[in-house]
């Protein structure tokens, strides 16, 4: 809330160390509130509509680089087990018996 200062000071702090990683960082100010519940409530919104989007682009992208590198172990796996079943000895034949 504005009327608490060293607060307002702080948030604008994060909001640069934010926005150093995070573009377009949305700063809310509520006028005429402090550190309370009423002000957390109002500005509850905002942060949810400017934060929900983003964090389920990270979800994806987790989802995205789990998805790749399970394929790449599976793939990893297959050419192992391929590369093994080359090189595993045949068994010896044995010379076919002639007619009795």
């Amino acid at each position: 809330g504005a009327t608490d200062r060293s607060d307002v000071n702080a948030a604008i702090l994060f909001r640069g160390l934010l926005l150093t990683r995070v573009p377009n960082v949305p700063l809310k100010i509520i006028p005429g509130g402090g550190h309370q519940a009423s002000v957390w409530r109002a500005a509850l919104g905002p942060m949810l509509d400017w934060m929900t989007p983003q964090l389920a682009a990270n979800a994806a992208r987790a989802d995205a680089n789990r998805a790749a590198a399970a394929k790449k172990a599976a793939a990893e796996r297959a050419a192992e087990a391929k590369k093994k079943a080359h090189t595993r000895p045949q068994p010896a034949r044995t010379p076919a018996r002639r007619g009795k």
